[in-house]
């Protein structure tokens, strides 16, 4: 191979494999630049079925969707994201989805979203990323008919950060289940993950960018999952005896007893129960506990203490207390059940 000559020999280009499979865990793909901050990219278009094979009248072993139409039956799919090196700020997030179709017929769409870096700190920032997946029923399966089965088009969009800059995403797992189908790489098995995913983010570089008013029309009639709307399982924590409350993953409500004094509550991260405007119940089960108030002011407080109005709170055997996070401090929201 010549010294000048490009990392991908030039006989393996244009579909023909990828003789360097090693490096795949650095491929990205990219958007356009340019966007202001709330544009859409459509980055990626997939069909899913559930079609199966049966013997027609001819005795001939067909599928319930023509090959031509069909490409996975199955997607789970997991990428990190960043925006291009431009602006102040740089975040890294990791995306992932999983889309299949259950018994009932309904696509079930999974869309979840976590941070892996950012420099902003604050304990009340949300990601500037956003993913959504827009999907519809494009062909219906016919209760009792053998013969019919049942696909969806599904749109994966990401919206823009702004600065200008591109979004890169980094594919780390992709899995799927392929239908077999000559005419499309995703769904045909002789192709690479690489071809594949390829194809399924061809052109992401020259795609135009949506406005928010224009989505709506552009996907009318589609049922949408936001990587935002994610709801984790709330969880009850028992604490017995202890002046500081460490709160687990996703904590919404405090089960306490005991008789103690009660100084801090501690956040499992800002994510999930640390961010300003959480809301965390308390039932007290007990006969004497104290909440001591944090300070005289409500910027003089410790981080995570408790702003209780400048006096410490005696709680009452089975009242439930609200208390509202606000930068660093809990604000005792039921300050008048004491009485």
């Amino acid at each position: 191979m010549p010294e000048n000559s490009s990392l991908t020999p030039r006989q393996y280009e244009n579909g023909h494999g990828d003789p360097h499979r090693q490096y795949n865990q650095f491929l990205s793909y990219k958007t356009a630049s340019g966007a202001l901050a709330g544009k859409w990219c459509d980055m990626a278009t997939i069909k899913i079925d559930n079609s199966r094979s049966f013997i027609n009248s001819d005795g001939k072993t067909v599928n319930q969707i023509s090959d031509r139409n069909r490409e996975i039956s199955y997607l789970g799919l997991s990428f990190d994201v960043t925006k291009g090196a431009y602006g102040g700020m740089k975040e890294f997030g990791n995306i992932s989805l999983t889309m299949n179709i259950d018994d009932k017929e309904n696509l079930v769409v999974e869309l979840d979203q976590h941070f892996i870096h950012s420099q902003i700190h604050s304990s009340s920032y949300v990601s500037q990323y956003e993913f959504k997946i827009f999907y519809k029923k494009i062909v219906a399966k016919v209760a009792g008919d053998n013969t019919t089965a049942t696909q969806f088009e599904a749109h994966l969009l990401a919206r823009m950060p702004g600065y200008y800059a591109p979004l890169y995403i980094y594919p780390r797992i992709f899995e799927h289940s392929e239908t077999g189908s000559p005419f499309t790489p995703l769904g045909n098995t002789d192709y690479s993950a690489k071809e594949q995913l390829d194809y399924l983010f061809a052109d992401l570089p020259s795609k135009a960018f949506i406005d928010e008013a224009s989505l709506n029309s552009q996907f009318s009639g589609f049922s949408s999952v936001s990587s935002k709307d994610i709801k984790r399982d709330e969880t009850v924590l028992n604490a017995n005896d202890v002046a500081a409350i460490n709160l687990t993953e996703n904590t919404k409500m405090i089960v306490m007893s005991g008789s103690t004094t009660l100084t801090t509550i501690v956040p499992f991260s800002q994510s999930s129960n640390g961010f300003t405007g959480c809301e965390i119940k308390l039932l007290y089960i007990g006969s004497s506990c104290t909440i001591k108030s944090g300070g005289t002011f409500s910027y003089s407080v410790a981080e995570n203490g408790i702003f209780t109005g400048n006096k410490d709170i005696t709680l009452r055997n089975g009242r439930v207390y609200k208390f509202l996070r606000y930068g660093t401090t809990w604000f005792l929201e039921d300050a008048g059940l004491e009485e």
